[in-house]
């Protein structure tokens, strides 16, 4: 009794610190989970009808921005930080400057090279959800280690959670009382009802979800997951590999033709399904990165190449994101799915709607809770509904 009491206060206490953040969360993880399904209807931009054409390559759909960027003003040109093809049916897009501060992306159909949307970056509504889904709104070095301590609160709660729901005995009551819900209560009690027994069969996919993001908010806890699925190895560090500036030979831009001849050399190599983005370096020790996923509507199968600026010499076994997802250890393997895992990717639309329910369900835990722990408080600071144990005087 002494244990289930501790781990009722434990559960209370840290329910309510974490209550607001596990709201917040919650309900911004629903949306993040079903973004590619909603926007299809909402940024009908991204999409393209396919056809059975070559696409154009990337200095061609470069051609295609400056003529119009030219059109518009004659001193504008874009410098091109970014190409992207995110597969058959999709959009390309090019991210570029015009200036300081000045950072466009366009969207073009990559079989007719039509701009189909031109515009200053800005978080959209889904940046919004990202950004309180992962700092809270606030400066990333403030919200980040707020979000990530109270998400850890949230792994407490839901282990303390089934300690507490755990029946005494294992008897037809007790299993029908903590396995089913009976919606012919009272609200009160349908209220802790939605709280107990749902709370148990969430928590299983919640845990997934809340462990993948602890990775993704404390290095110390992916370090330790890392640990763990690897039998004792440590996790390497990522520093992206450099250019060498000894090979310098002039002060020259980077030039685009290089996207255009590793997309016609990789493109044959992959699916017809493949995605393909090309990151241009920013600085003079920066390399040329190419990212290849082989199968766009996940993220674990990306294999990340780079390329120093001035050779175009392939330096990608300098990275620990070398190797392709077959080539990888358990535990790289585990490592590489997570980001898919936590937004439930993993098995199609079946995964992403068990994850869009386990965030739903995980935002009105802090709310029926909370509702449970205020009914308690009441009800033992009402007089009226205190029962006091008097001894009957014994008759004379």
């Amino acid at each position: 009794m002494k244990f289930k009491k501790l781990t009722l206060n434990i559960h209370l206490w840290l329910g309510l610190a974490s209550g607001l953040v596990v709201l917040i969360v919650g309900l911004t993880g629903c949306f993040l989970a079903l973004q590619d399904e909603i926007e299809v209807y909402s940024k009908p931009w991204l999409f393209v009808k396919h056809q059975n054409t070559v696409q154009l390559s990337a200095s061609a759909l470069t051609a295609k921005l400056n003529a119009k960027l030219k059109a518009e003003n004659d001193t504008l040109k874009a410098k091109v930080t970014s190409v992207q093809y995110p597969g058959p049916g999709r959009s390309a897009s090019i991210r570029y400057s015009t200036g300081p501060k000045k950072t466009f992306r366009a969207y073009i159909n990559p079989y007719t090279g039509q701009i189909i949307k031109n515009g200053k970056q800005k978080d959209d509504f889904f940046g919004f959800m990202e950004h309180g889904h992962r700092f809270l709104w606030l400066p990333m070095e403030i919200g980040r280690p707020i979000q990530g301590s109270m998400i850890l609160a949230f792994l407490v709660l839901m282990i303390t959670g089934i300690v507490l729901w755990w029946p005494k005995r294992w008897t037809k009551n007790a299993r029908k009382k903590s396995l089913a819900l009976d919606f012919k209560v009272s609200p009160k009690r349908l209220n802790y009802n939605l709280h107990n027994v749902l709370g148990f069969y969430m928590t299983f996919v919640m845990l997934f979800i809340v462990i993948t993001g602890l990775c993704m908010s404390m290095k110390w806890f992916h370090s330790g997951v890392y640990w763990l699925t690897s039998g004792g190895k440590q996790l390497k560090e990522f520093k992206a590999p450099l250019s060498d500036t000894a090979k310098i030979t002039a002060e020259v831009p980077f030039q685009i033709t290089h996207v255009d001849s590793l997309w016609f050399a990789h493109k044959k190599q992959y699916p017809a399904e493949a995605g393909f983005s090309f990151n241009f370096p920013s600085e003079k020790k920066s390399a040329f990165v190419e990212v290849i996923n082989p199968a766009p509507e996940t993220s674990y199968r990306r294999e990340f190449r780079y390329y120093d600026r001035y050779t175009m010499q392939d330096i990608s076994s300098k990275s620990a994101r070398s190797g392709t997802y077959s080539q990888a250890s358990f535990a790289d393997k585990i490592r590489k799915m997570n980001v898919d895992i936590h937004m439930g990717v993993v098995g199609g639309i079946g995964t992403k709607i068990l994850a869009f329910l386990a965030s739903l369900f995980s935002a009105t835990l802090p709310v029926t809770g909370f509702i449970i722990w205020w009914g308690k408080r009441k009800k033992k600071n009402n007089p009226k509904v205190r029962r006091r144990h008097v001894r009957e005087p014994i008759p004379a």
